[in-house]
């Protein structure tokens, strides 16, 4: 018959294994969801690629979360199995834990990213309903520069406008006194 520690050994150490396993796929999704969350633009409307590169980030997203409330429940369980023990199993418990937290807080920094991305493709879109985003393979220089063209076009169109408002004013103004 073997012994309760003996039993609590090979809890432990599957537990391990699936903690690594797990970070593992964890960084492998992030550094996934990372690329497809800094190459979302401002895009077209209707449906097209660009409703599938969000429909994937969301999909993305929920795969994450999922993955990350299973490796919380992992280290749950494996601070049970240990129990307030002061042997080396706590100190990797505790890198396990670490090793969550930063997987937890990079994920968060890329929604965010995303989030931002969203903003920033509906203020560029002119207050137009929710656009679509796109991914773009092209360098972020040269999304840069597109968003920099933008903006300049838009300068300019303000520009105008607020010239024929002047012009429009003069008129009114030599009108009402001639």
């Amino acid at each position: 018959m073997a012994s309760p520690a003996l039993g609590n050994t090979r809890i432990w150490e599957d537990l391990r294994k699936e903690a690594r396993k797990l970070e593992g796929e964890l960084d492998v999704k992030l550094a996934s969801y990372g690329k497809l969350c800094s190459g979302f633009e401002a895009g077209g409307k209707g449906p097209g690629p660009a409703a599938a590169a969000d429909q994937l980030a969301k999909q993305k997203a929920a795969e994450i979360e999922a993955l990350l409330q299973r490796l919380s429940d992992v280290n749950h369980d494996m601070s049970s199995v240990i129990a307030g023990a002061a042997d080396s199993r706590s100190h990797t418990l505790a890198r396990h834990r670490d090793i969550l937290q930063d997987l937890t807080q990079e994920f968060r920094r890329l929604d965010y990213q995303l989030g931002a991305a969203r903003d920033r493709a509906e203020l560029l879109a002119g207050g137009a309903e929710l656009p679509l985003l796109s991914v773009q393979v092209a360098s972020s220089s040269g999304a840069l520069l597109r968003e920099r063209a933008t903006l300049n076009s838009s300068t300019n169109y303000v520009r105008i406008q607020g010239s024929g408002a002047a012009v429009g004013a003069v008129l009114r103004r030599g009108q009402t006194r001639g």
